[in-house]
């Protein structure tokens, strides 16, 4: 396969992960409920309060940057072997990677200041989209699947 192709079926496998990601709330209703009412949480107090959207609003935008390097990571460590013989650090770093929204969301608290219900909010929501994206990922880079 030439390059081009390979770069082609890897960008169309990250869409469809992240597409298949985003039905994973069906399987976990309750959780998906509480990271959507974090995030409107967050809305309200953010229109509440106006000095939240600052040039300094753009580290909002950090804590969905780690639910898009899971995807990435599950192209690029997809695994066609037998079912369960893939190695285990392939589902461990998954693991450390939706863990690492909880040091960003404090870094998020340190640089913004202003609404921390805004911060926590969006922190909340991301790290439930990380757990989706990770699920899926974790299918990819282990070939267990549903």
């Amino acid at each position: 396969m030439n390059v081009i192709g390979y770069m082609l079926s890897a960008i169309a496998y990250f869409f469809f992960l992240g597409t298949q990601a985003l039905f994973a709330p069906i399987l976990f209703p309750i959780p998906s409920l509480l990271c959507i009412g974090a995030l409107g949480a967050a809305w309200l107090a953010a229109r509440k309060d106006q000095r939240v959207w600052r040039r300094r609003s753009l580290w909002f935008l950090l804590p969905f940057a780690v639910p898009i390097l899971i995807l990435a990571y599950g192209v690029a460590f997809k695994y066609d072997g037998a079912i369960g013989t893939a190695p285990e650090w392939r589902g461990r770093v998954l693991d450390y990677l939706v863990w690492s929204e909880v040091p960003i969301a404090v870094l998020l608290l340190v640089i913004v200041r202003v609404n921390p219900l805004v911060v926590l909010g969006i922190s909340v929501f991301a790290w439930g989209l990380s757990c989706c994206t990770a699920f899926m990922s974790y299918m990819s880079v282990t070939n267990v699947w549903l």
